[in-house]
């Protein structure tokens, strides 16, 4: 891995203890279950973070938690705004349906232009964090490299010994996170400085970059909350996985992703998210709720096994955690699952509902 030689700074403001968070990739499934575990952080009184940032998917969250809306606020926009509505289709369905069934190929191939133009998300994002935040970054792939975005411009690492500050005034907030979203072949690449950038998924730190806030910021790993989201049950299924193999054409890279582990204290929550695909946009409030409440279970149990939960809030939230995952998942598929999961944040965090 190429050093980063204290890049950024003014960044590097984090004090013992003082947590960074990570939000990984993973597409409609990544912005949900990042609001789930927004809500977490903040029902357990985690309200001061040092850094704030993701890849892919996991950028928008950050984004939205960096510019200071609260767990309510972000809520709201994971459930009530149509995701399909912020990407632009460029074909029609059959097209689609062919760049997701090639997207481990165009992930080797990178290819600039995707199934779907991503302008209307960058208008979403930088709606709502009209200025750079100032604990916030994210990082997009490069065709050598990557890129790091902060409050402090673009660092350009991985062509050389020593990173190149490329920009030193931060892009719109807008433009990075459609960068970082920008899935080769599905999305389109976003142009930056005369280069085409991708998802932020495809660098040396992958899909959940928990290495990437110790090497750029010089924070410890122990310090680290990371939200990853495993998308490997879909892919065991046996029919997708030939048609994955069959429409990359020998020119595939692994459909099995590398995911982070809990070690060095890192904070770990990784939701098990059933019944849609991350690519999949489209979603009633039954599935959306399903990846918020995993997402909120899931960082629950990160943070008590981190024990860092604050005495004063821990009761409360272990009981709302346990009383949500008593709730059965095959109501999802009779539509009731919202409305039971909506009755128990009434009774016991009102607040936070939207």
């Amino acid at each position: 891995m190429t050093s980063p030689n204290a890049a950024d700074p003014v960044l590097r403001t984090s004090e013992m203890g003082e947590l960074n968070v990570v939000f990984g990739s993973g597409g409609s499934k990544a912005v949900l279950a990042g609001a789930g575990a927004i809500v977490a952080l903040q029902l357990a009184g985690l309200k001061n973070f040092a850094t704030i940032g993701g890849a892919s998917g996991g950028s928008i969250p950050a984004a939205l938690l960096a510019s200071g809306a609260d767990a309510t606020q972000i809520l709201s926009h994971a459930l009530q705004t149509d995701f399909s509505s912020l990407l632009t289709p460029k074909t029609g369905k059959l097209g689609q349906i062919l760049a997701l069934l090639m997207k481990y190929r165009y992930e080797q191939t990178r290819p600039e232009n995707g199934a779907f133009s991503s302008e209307k998300l960058g208008t979403f994002v930088s709606a709502i964090a009209k200025t750079w935040p100032d604990k916030y970054w994210t990082v997009a792939s490069a065709e050598r490299g990557y890129v790091v975005f902060t409050k402090n411009g673009a660092h350009h690492l991985g062509l050389g010994t020593y990173p190149l500050h490329v920009e030193k005034e931060p892009v719109p907030v807008g433009m990075a996170v459609r960068a970082s979203c920008a899935i080769p072949g599905v999305i389109d690449a976003v142009a930056f400085r005369g280069e085409p950038l991708w998802d932020g998924a495809f660098t040396e730190f992958g899909e959940c970059p928990v290495d990437l806030p110790p090497a750029f910021f010089g924070v410890k790993k122990s310090d680290i909350f990371a939200i990853d989201i495993s998308e490997e049950i879909i892919k065991k299924n046996r029919w997708l996985r030939i048609l994955f193999h069959i429409f990359c054409g020998g020119k595939c890279v692994s459909i099995d992703a590398v995911h982070p582990e809990e070690k060095d204290g890192l904070m770990l929550a990784q939701p098990m998210i059933r019944g849609f695909h991350a690519m999949e946009f489209k979603l009633n409030l039954d599935q959306k709720w399903h990846a918020v409440v995993e997402g909120f279970i899931s960082t629950v149990d990160a943070l008590e096994r981190g024990k860092r939960i604050p005495a004063d809030n821990r009761d409360a939230l272990l009981r709302l955690r346990n009383k949500l995952s008593e709730i059965d998942l095959k109501s999802i598929k009779k539509r009731c699952f919202a409305r039971q999961v909506e009755g128990v944040f009434l009774k016991e965090a009102p607040h936070i509902l939207p």
